[in-house]
């Protein structure tokens, strides 16, 4: 149930933010897509709207994955709910028949709140308790600062660019924990600390490099990837087609293999 009503929510979120968008839109008689020039030749018009379709694509892909670590963090909780229900119930002395709905009920009473359980998670993965206090009033300055930013993009009317740092709170956290921090921090929550592949386009150039379903990619390029904001991140950096490193595990077994420099030909698959 908590699952339909976050998807609800989402859904709700979204259509409020396409009416927004189609309320203030421009006139449609000149397209919004940066740098499009109607004037321009074909081939330049082309490459604005193959641009403006890229730009769009890696937006939803963020999308997806913020969603992604929602239900995740979700489950996390249902996951301690649980845990706190089996508790209860082991130190409820067992004398003829127990009320269940009244056993629960009285667990719902005494958990935690939301902000207790995450310091909770966060100490027990090994952070300080002064760390685990820094790292939630983080968490919320940073999403706060991340909404901010949509809604100035949202009444100026400039776009916003997907893969700018104000657009993902989680890299902002990252990069002030560092990799070896804020893989305990992923740790800590349930959530994944790689980027698993759910699907390999034929022909693509991930295809050719041997990548398969259900492998994780860990490092591209040398640097530690976490999540599909750093893939597409470190494949924009560089010369396109350049031929880079990309380390994944494979069953367990970690492994190397070499790619050129772009979109990869993917989908990403749930890991945990």
């Amino acid at each position: 149930m908590p699952k339909l009503t976050i998807a609800i929510a989402i859904s709700l979120v979204a259509g409020f933010a396409a009416a927004a968008l189609i309320i203030n839109a421009p006139d449609p008689v000149e397209p919004a897509v940066p740098g499009f020039d109607s004037t321009a030749d074909v081939n330049a018009r082309l490459m604005a709207l193959e641009s403006a379709v890229n730009v769009e694509r890696q937006a939803r892909q963020l999308l997806e994955e913020e969603i992604l670590i929602l239900y995740e963090e979700l489950e996390s909780l249902e996951n301690l709910q649980q845990t706190d229900e089996v508790q209860q119930a082991e130190a409820v002395p067992v004398e003829g028949e127990i009320d269940v709905r009244a056993m629960r009920a009285a667990a719902r009473g005494s958990r935690l709140d939301n902000t207790e359980r995450r310091f909770a998670m966060l100490t027990e993965a090994g952070f300080s308790a002064a760390r685990a206090d820094w790292i939630i009033q983080r968490e919320s300055e940073l999403r706060m600062e991340a909404l901010r930013a949509r809604y100035d993009s949202m009444r100026s009317g400039e776009p916003m660019n997907p893969m700018g740092l104000n657009a993902n709170p989680e890299f902002m956290l990252r990069e002030e924990l560092g990799d070896a921090q804020y893989e305990m921090y992923l740790q800590a929550s349930n959530r994944s600390t790689a980027v698993g592949i759910g699907t390999v386009f034929d022909s693509s150039p991930a295809q050719m490099a041997g990548l398969l379903p259900g492998d994780e990619i860990t490092h591209y390029d040398g640097t530690r990837i976490f999540s599909t904001f750093d893939l597409t991140r470190q494949a924009m950096q560089g010369d396109e087609g350049e031929n880079v490193v990309v380390n994944i595990t494979r069953d367990g077994i970690p492994m190397q293999l070499v790619i050129p420099r772009g979109p990869l030909g993917i989908n990403t698959g749930r890991q945990r």
